[in-house]
């Protein structure tokens, strides 16, 4: 019974209130019919008026079928309220300042002229109208009903858990509605940190961070092994092509996919990082009648290049009352404070989100009063200054909008530097990296107590420097606090000396061997070894150890089939090491065999031989015939005669090589297993077919016994 009286008082708030929404649209009609033009003022509510009034057509029916909860309905019964108070203002307005069909031309005229000088207190009205209209219609964005949404398990890939000090900005919410109903596609430019709000919990939401190219593949394998997708474990399989045809299918029902951060807009015509295809990330976006794409981005070039034309939306700064709500839900709620002291403090930190959320931490963590934070708060020196005008240049943002962030920042850091100096370095190492998903294994010092370490990170957070990415043990930060770290470091000369500690520090963890147990290690590190590999180096140590670092991500690349990108990475790794070491240094040698891989994979075969033979006598004066970089030259150039169809050549080097390894190395090792398996497919060029077997054999018996049946390795020589 009390579920029928619910419904009853429901659907008449929504029947009240589109009465006099459809009068109001009759009486501009008519307006307009009369006098060929409608005032400005008026335009965009005779725009917005129809499409929420069939909304709420939607939602009437709804709850009449029985599909919308009691509690639904009776969170949305004061909106509908609103909505209908402030339409019967604008009546009376209507009825005071449009003309009636009475009136001479110049009455009309008249009445239409009164209208303008009454635009501020309509405005007024209409932008709380809007307010009213996004909770009550924004449950019907997708036009999906309880059924559908059943179709798929929640799989909410949001990097971070929920903010309770979320501030509710609805007239963005209602631009976000127009634009997926006309074609499912939203995109949001501006400033960052206003946060995001989950519309739909019941429906799947897949989050990417699209920065670059390595984030959003790495996001891609993540969704997929949520989905579970099939062919997943198969090394040769495009995870890219396989997200995007699960996403292109409509049979997979309703969902949300964010992409965040293409700040950039050469990122989108870059190649994805995928081994069967030449996608671009402009291309990616799926066309699926069930699903929805939300774009964020700080360059508006990007929404019109993706399709939203002229119509991205524009994520300013705050109002003064958003502001001084988000203020307030980051204060202590003991605190005493004025209603002026908020507005002057939201005023000064220019209405900016990240400012706001800064200054508050600040001032919660310190105990201090607003008073005491403005007044250090306009506190300038020459540091400041230089940090202001030379360091901070990005083009997609304002002078203007930076500077108070950057001044917020700056006394967060100061502080921690006192506080806690092992947070200001684990922060100093962290911007040297990609600013999102850092593992704590690349900043936990060796021998730190895991105390120490979390206690460093507990601070930084505290102060809302850094956040932690829900369900991982990674970290990622704001991109303004990125920024003004690094050019504070330079302003301090301690650029040099965390750009060398990140290149160390990758380069011992990125694992070199190639291995594919190491595989997820080097997905994770991927991302941030390439940020890191941006930094310019000045010294000789430190270059040593970029050089290092950028062959064990070629090596990486080339197993993923990246293969020309790895050639390049190597190449310019090996020109570095001669350049630095010279020709006879071990790493350069090392990096040779790398380049004669790279060359072949890429089908430069000529190319590699020249390599190999020019360098084989060195490996041998160097390093001894019997090292295991010596043997992998001699393996190579085995190779490289078979292919040129020199096979008794071909075989002579290869069973030197073999019996040098298996004495040097042993018979499980992984060169002597593949120099096994170049002299089968040797055996199988001279049609020896039996012995092509029986190595063959022996190959997988090894390979299955050190490595495992199902190894990726032992798969591939079956």
């Amino acid at each position: 019974m009390a579920e029928a009286v619910a419904v009853i008082s429901f659907v008449s708030a929504v029947i009240s209130l589109t009465e006099i929404g459809w009068r109001l649209v009759e009486r501009m009609k008519d307006f307009q019919t009369e006098t060929h033009e409608v005032p400005k003022v008026f335009r965009h509510l005779k725009a917005q008026l129809p499409i929420t009034l069939d909304s709420l057509k939607r939602t009437e029916a709804i709850a009449k079928a029985g599909t919308m909860d009691t509690a639904t309905q009776e969170a949305l019964i004061p909106a509908l309220g609103g909505c209908r108070e402030q339409l019967q203002l604008l009546d009376n307005i209507l009825n005071r300042y449009l003309p009636v069909k009475v009136d001479s031309t110049w009455e009309k005229r008249k009445r239409a002229w009164k209208s303008v000088f009454k635009d501020k207190e309509t405005k007024k009205i209409v932008t709380e109208l809007d307010r009213y209209i996004a909770v009550s219609t924004f449950h019907n964005t997708c036009g999906i009903t309880k059924v559908a949404r059943k179709l798929l398990p929640r799989c909410t890939r949001i990097p971070t858990g929920r903010d309770p000090s979320f501030i509710d900005r609805p007239e963005i919410f209602v631009k976000m509605n127009l634009s997926f109903k006309s074609n499912r596609l939203a995109a949001l430019e501006g400033i960052g940190g206003v946060g995001f709000r989950d519309e739909h919990p019941e429906s799947p939401i897949f989050w990417a961070h699209a920065g670059t190219v390595s984030n959003f593949g790495q996001a891609c394998k993540t969704i997929a092994e949520n989905l579970q997708l099939c062919g997943l474990d198969n090394s040769q399989i495009d995870v890219v092509q396989l997200v995007h045809r699960w996403l292109s299918n409509e049979q997979n029902g309703p969902w949300l996919f964010v992409l965040d951060n293409i700040d950039d807009i050469e990122v989108l015509e870059d190649p994805l990082l995928s081994q069967n295809s030449s996608m671009t990330l402009g291309q990616f976006l799926p066309r699926n009648a069930q699903g929805l794409v939300l774009i964020t981005t700080r360059d508006k070039r990007v929404g019109e290049r993706l399709g939203v034309r002229g119509k991205t939306i524009r994520v300013s700064a705050m109002t003064m009352r958003e502001g001084r709500e988000l203020l307030r839900s980051y204060l202590p709620s003991t605190m005493k404070v004025e209603e002026n002291e908020l507005e002057e403090l939201v005023s000064s930190l220019d209405y900016i989100p990240l400012a706001i959320t800064q200054a508050a931490a600040f001032i919660a963590e310190n105990g201090i009063n607003i008073q005491d934070y403005l007044e250090m708060f306009r506190t300038s020196d020459e540091e400041m200054q230089q940090l202001l005008s030379e360091s901070l240049c990005d083009h997609r943002r304002s002078y203007h909008e930076s500077n108070s962030v950057i001044k917020s920042w700056r006394l967060s850091f100061d502080q921690i530097e006192k506080q806690c100096p092992r947070a200001a370095e684990t922060l100093s190492l962290m911007v040297m990296f990609d600013r999102q998903g850092i593992p704590a294994m690349l900043l936990q010092r060796k021998n730190e107590s895991r105390l120490t370490f979390l206690k460093a990170m507990g601070t930084l957070q505290a102060f809302s420097l850094i956040v932690k990415e829900a369900d991982k043990d990674r970290y990622g930060m704001h991109r303004l606090v990125q920024l003004s770290t690094q050019a504070w470091l330079e302003v301090q000369g301690r650029n040099a000396q965390w750009i060398k500690e990140a290149l160390c520090v990758l380069e011992t963890a990125f694992p070199g061997t190639g291995l594919y147990e190491s595989w997820r290690t080097c997905e994770v590190l991927l991302p941030h070894s390439r940020a890191a590999l941006q930094h310019e180096t000045k010294t000789d140590d430190v270059r040593k150890s970029r050089t290092i670092l950028r062959s064990h991500v070629a090596r990486y690349d080339f197993d993923q089939g990246r293969h020309r990108l790895a050639l390049d990475e190597a190449q310019q790794a090996y020109r570095t090491a001669q350049k630095l070491l010279g020709s006879r240094d071990p790493l350069t040698l090392s990096i040779v065999n790398q380049v004669t891989v790279y060359l072949i994979g890429s089908g430069k075969e000529w190319e590699a031989m020249s390599l190999a033979q020019q360098h084989c006598p060195i490996f041998e004066q160097v390093l001894g015939v019997k090292h295991h970089e010596t043997l992998a030259c001699n393996a190579h150039i085995a190779w490289l005669l078979r292919c040129q169809g020199k096979l008794l050549e071909a075989e002579t080097v290869y069973r030197k090589t073999l019996a040098y390894q298996e004495i040097a190395l042993g018979s499980d090792h992984q060169n002597t297993m593949m120099s096994l398996s170049g002299l089968a497919a040797l055996k199988t060029d001279q049609r020896r077919y039996e012995e092509a077997q029986e190595l063959y054999e022996k190959v997988i018996e090894q390979k299955s016994r050190v490595l495992s049946a199902d190894h990726p390795s032992t798969l591939s020589s079956k």
